[in-house]
């Protein structure tokens, strides 16, 4: 009998839940700088951003912060390649060089192959 009505109360929670989640709104917030995933408007001497429901603001902020933590990786892994090339015409032990390169590479690979997984997952990233 109380695994019944716990039952009925889980539904019934669950029901008024998804009711109330269609009635959100934006959220104003107001900021002293501007926010670049949400609707910011000036409003007098303040700012004030629209937070939007569904957590769209988050997806833009998730999206914005993966990029650019892509774009500094590739730069990063382009500008190890370039000083293990140098190092390699220069230095007399070519074989540990060729070791930092090859491993240099590798990363440069699970790199790619983590943008490949991200695509495949959470295709909003790239595509918006």
């Amino acid at each position: 009998m109380i695994k019944t009505i716990i039952k009925i109360l889980l539904i019934i929670t669950l029901a008024l839940s998804i009711f109330w989640m269609f009635k959100v709104n934006a959220v104003d917030v107001v900021v002293s700088e501007y926010v670049p995933w949400a609707n910011c408007t000036e409003w007098w001497e303040d700012i004030v951003c629209s937070i939007e429901p569904w957590f769209d603001s988050v997806m833009w902020m998730l999206q914005a912060m993966i990029r650019w933590l892509a774009f500094i990786a590739m730069m990063w892994w382009v500008l190890f390649i370039i000083l293990n090339w140098i190092m390699y015409m220069m230095w007399e032990d070519k074989a540990k060089i060729k070791g930092r390169i090859i491993k240099t590479l590798l990363w440069l690979i699970l790199l790619l192959l983590s943008w490949v997984v991200l695509h495949l997952v959470a295709p909003w990233v790239y595509t918006g």
